[in-house]
């Protein structure tokens, strides 16, 4: 019957989300359509909302074969970034990692003359190295990922476009397009290009390569690392919880410059599978933006990570003891999703809620007694009552009795809600240690929290 109720609520979680979503995206088509009919009344029908929602259908088979060609590198940032999300990190810096894959993919293809597989490879590399700098500062020095790698984002753009340019007599620069060299147009250059078989005539355009394969290719492999091998197994553990990670044995600071390292190899090669298919050249002068390509590829990785998840999830407090000698028993709640296609993965492990150490003795007088019930007792919650009365400045909200322990009095240990009094405070779980004497009077002993993303 528990079975069928939980099938029967992930049924009904995973059809609202979809309603939801579609909603969305009418709302905002009806509302696009609005916008375009105050700007221009005339063509907002023919000229623009039916060519929004034919997209590269519209003049196909030519704007397929452009979207197809655009959509590799998309797909490479949006992994990038959602690799770094796995993980644990917040990979802000695809943009910069993505601007140093361009120039090595570009400095291979045309100073060095190299073939285009090896021109991919020097674009990750490149991506690869200017991703663990945000990584080698965060583990180390427990600075933030996020302000490292939009720095690095604008020190990668200006370096790099100083590199092209180098005041218009760089030789990787075509003063009359004001770009780089085309690698098209250039007999020697266009080993360099990734091969099409046949998808240009298809398409018949100029920059319809296999790049979409192998950017399907290496998604496939990012999943199978991520699943399926220990590795893998490793990155996540650090990014849920980076403390359970270390006490199992885990080098935490190796595996976040990896995964940053990681995220910053994938976005450099989708800029490699852009820039060597041909479908633009690289605009020095244009050094006051970042490449969109990038940053488009963060919304890419949030919708993946909202759209992959239909379904319930759940907060689960469980108790967590790492498998090394003498290790201690502790509380951590974990969030689950189960999604509509019956996956379940773990979302998020919170800080350790208490260290107990406690052996449990049944009926022991002076032994802590684990609460046969989850729900609060009444004596329970008149001693919580009594403790928080007139507490000000955090708000308690009492979940779970976790277990009790008599002494001259009783102790209880209750799980609780808790928010701090001030505006946009976000709630937390703390574990709230009160003792009740004998003569009835109740007040709190420990409070220890713990966080849960």
């Amino acid at each position: 019957m528990n079975k069928k109720k939980l099938s029967h609520s992930n049924l009904n979680s995973s059809i609202t989300s979809v309603l939801a979503a579609l909603l969305c995206i009418v709302i905002g088509m009806a509302v696009g359509f609005l916008v375009l009919l105050a700007i221009n009344p005339a063509h907002a029908w023919a000229d623009g909302f039916v060519r929004i929602l034919k997209g590269g259908f519209h003049d196909a088979p030519y704007g397929v074969g452009k979207e197809l060609a655009n959509a590799a590198p998309l797909i490479m940032t949006g992994l990038s970034v959602g690799f770094a999300f796995k993980t644990g990190l917040f990979n802000i810096g695809a943009a910069g990692q993505y601007t140093l894959g361009a120039y090595g993919a570009l400095y291979c293809a045309i100073m060095l003359k190299l073939p285009w597989f090896v021109c991919l490879l020097a674009a990750a590399i490149l991506g690869g190295l200017w991703g663990a700098i945000p990584g080698f500062f965060k583990a180390y020095f427990n600075i933030n990922e996020v302000i490292t790698s939009i720095m690095f984002n604008w020190i990668g753009l200006y370096l790099v476009n100083e590199l092209i340019y180098q005041n218009g007599t760089g030789p990787m620069y075509d003063v009359r397009n004001t770009r780089t060299l085309n690698l098209g147009k250039n007999a020697e250059l266009s080993k360099a290009l990734i091969p099409d078989f046949g998808l240009n005539k298809m398409f018949q355009t100029n920059s319809t390569t296999i790049a979409i394969f192998l950017a399907a290719a290496v998604a496939i492999l990012i999943w199978v690392i991520l699943n399926k091998t220990t590795f893998g197994y490793e990155l996540k553990a650090v990014g849920l919880n980076k403390s359970a990670a270390r006490y199992a044995g885990i080098n935490e600071k190796k595996n976040i410059i990896l995964s940053m390292a990681i995220a910053g190899a994938l976005a450099g090669f989708g800029a490699g599978l852009y820039f060597l298919s041909n479908v633009s050249q690289w605009n020095p002068l244009n050094s006051t933006s970042l490449p969109a390509m990038g940053f488009n590829g963060i919304s890419v990785a949030l919708l993946a990570s909202r759209t992959t998840g239909f379904g319930t999830q759940y907060r689960i407090l469980c108790k967590a003891t790492v498998v090394v000698p003498g290790a201690q028993e502790e509380y951590v709640v974990v969030t689950l999703q189960h999604s509509w296609l019956s996956k379940a993965e773990i979302l998020d492990i919170g800080d350790p809620l208490c260290l107990t150490n406690l052996d449990y003795e049944k009926g022991a007088v002076g032994a802590w007694q684990e609460a046969e019930s989850p729900a609060m007792t009444e004596e329970a919650t008149a001693a919580f009552n009594k403790a928080t009365e007139g507490l000000v400045g955090v708000d308690y909200v009492p979940v779970t009795l976790l277990c009790t322990q008599t002494v001259a009095g009783t102790n209880y240990r209750i799980l609780c809600e808790a928010t701090t009094v001030y505006p946009g405070a976000e709630m937390h779980y703390a574990v709230v240690n009160v003792y009740e004497s004998l003569e009835g009077n109740a007040n709190i002993i420990s409070v220890t929290d713990g966080y849960v993303s």
